[in-house]
């Protein structure tokens, strides 16, 4: 007696089925990796940046500016202003609606100065240096540049 032998697929369908299945399962992978990957962009981004800042030292002393954001989320070295110059800086990471200014010279500290968005763009983005930097510095004995 002989006997029928009949083959069939492990997963019960023909090639066409299995191929079917496997394109569905790497569209469906495309897809959830898309969705996943969009919200991820906005952390790729980098800062946005002010253009330009020009500062106004009217002191006798070389100053070092320093910037941060209203929460001193950290301090960003922004350059040095020249004694009784002006000074243009480029580049400046933008730190949103308050900006606090650290100013320094010969070592010793200079104080601050907070200022809004509004007012450094009224200012057509022109900073200047309080006189009062000028005492503090010399008062705590910091001195003259050559």
């Amino acid at each position: 007696m002989t006997g029928t032998t009949t083959a069939t697929r492990p997963n019960g369908g023909t090639p066409a089925a299995f191929y079917r299945r496997i394109n569905l399962v790497g569209v469906v992978l495309v897809i959830v990796l898309a969705a996943a990957a969009v919200p991820l962009m906005g952390l790729l981004e980098g800062p946005s940046f002010v253009d330009r800042i020009s500062v106004e030292n009217p002191t006798r002393y070389d100053i070092g500016i320093d910037v941060t954001d209203a929460d001193r989320d950290g301090w960003m070295a922004i350059g040095t202003a020249r004694r009784a110059t002006s000074s243009t800086f480029q580049e400046i990471i933008d730190q949103g609606d308050v900006w606090i200014f650290r100013f320094r010279a010969q070592g010793e500290d200079g104080g601050e100065l907070r200022v809004t968005r509004q007012e450094l763009e009224r200012d057509g983005w022109k900073l200047t240096i309080p006189d009062s930097v000028g005492y503090d510095l010399q008062s705590k004995g910091a001195a003259f540049p050559p």
